[in-house]
This record gives structure tokens, C-alpha cells and sequence, in this order.
């Protein structure tokens, strides 16, 4: 098992992840450009949440249609309850 870098290493990058390089330049990566890469991500799997959320609403209101309960009762409903 791995034991936490020293404090005076921690900016040292490990020797394992020296293989990952830009592409383009073929130099390694900064930590601001790990930073980006995981905070896009982070952004896209919220805005995935959001879009399933809303997907999910638009089933209850259909199905409550159908069910003949109007939006506004749906909209009590989801709130009052």
C-alpha cells in the first residue's frame, strides 16, 4: 500500500502518469489542464442530472394528463405533499 508524498514532493508529478502528454506538443500536461479536463466533465454529468430531472418531470405531467389530473393539480401535488 502507498503512503501519502511528503509535503516538499507533493508538486513533484508521479513517476506513473509521466507517459500522459498533450497530443499536440507532446509535453506533459499542466495541473490547471487536468483541472479543465475533470471540471468539464464534473459540468457535463450536472447537466446531464438536469436533463433526466426534466425528462422525468415531463413523464409525471404526461402521465398525470392522461390520467385526467391537470397541471396544476400535478403542481400541487408535487408540492404539497
Amino acid at each position: 500500500m502507498e503512503n501519502l508524498k511528503l509535503l516538499p514532493e507533493i508538486i513533484n508529478p508521479d513517476q506513473r502518469n509521466l507517459m500522459f502528454v498533450r497530443m499536440d506538443t507532446r509535453e506533459p500536461m499542466s495541473v490547471e489542464e487536468h483541472y479543465a479536463g475533470i471540471a468539464s466533465v464534473v459540468l457535463k454529468l450536472k447537466q446531464l442530472q438536469n436533463e433526466i430531472t426534466g425528462i422525468i418531470h415531463n413523464i409525471r405531467v404526461a402521465s398525470s394528463v392522461a390520467d385526467g389530473i391537470t397541471k396544476s393539480q400535478l403542481w400541487l401535488r408535487t408540492f404539497l405533499v
